[in-house]
């Protein structure tokens, strides 16, 4: 397949020092990339920017050599359902996520106590099945069970920031939203 042209022919022509890979729960392909860096005598860094499906997102157990993680909760809950070694897990934080929040926030009035909601549509290979994860819950049930929360409160100094994934729908978002009644929607939240 494209991967073995990738990691054969490709690969070989360059002298690299390290590869990161994104730990997607799709990424078959990652294992081949740490096996092939493995033999090659390159060190291998899985990226995480998640706090679930660990273990899924390595086929047979086929670890890279470091796992950078967003925060110290997944770097301690990645140890604990991996036992992959600590002194191999380093937090980092997310470069997305500080830059998006410090884009986000400009736009916000200073009145206002933001709330972001990043949309994580499946990656998994359940064709248009939502992957529920170890907790039983997508997204979009998270973010209606976050709005049907706001509703019941006085939200007036919150604004919701739905920030689209990358490869998501603003339709799946927007179906959603239709479907519930959401009080002073313009002001409340905002779909990037």
């Amino acid at each position: 397949g494209v991967t073995r042209q990738i990691v054969s022919p490709s690969l070989k022509k360059i002298d690299y020092d390290f590869i990161v890979l994104g730990t997607s729960l799709s990424a078959e392909e990652d294992s081949q990339y740490i096996l092939w860096a493995r033999s090659n005598k390159i060190k291998s860094i899985g990226f995480i920017d998640q706090w679930i499906n660990y273990k899924e997102r390595f086929i047979n157990s086929i670890y890279p050599d470091h796992i950078f993680t967003v925060d110290d909760i997944a770097k301690n809950s990645f140890h604990r359902e991996t036992q992959f070694s600590n002194d191999h897990i380093h937090t980092v934080g997310s470069p997305a996520l500080h830059l998006l929040t410090k884009t986000l926030r400009k736009q916000t009035p200073d009145s206002l106590k933001t709330i972001f909601f990043i949309t994580e549509p499946s990656s998994y290979k359940g064709g248009d099945q939502e992957h529920k994860g170890r907790h039983g819950i997508n997204d979009l049930e998270s973010l209606t069970y976050l709005i049907n929360q706001l509703n019941s409160i006085d939200y007036t100094d919150y604004h919701l920031e739905i920030v689209l994934h990358p490869i998501d729908n603003q339709d799946r978002i927007n179906n959603l939203i239709q479907t519930l009644k959401i009080k002073n929607l313009e002001k409340m939240m905002s779909v990037e």
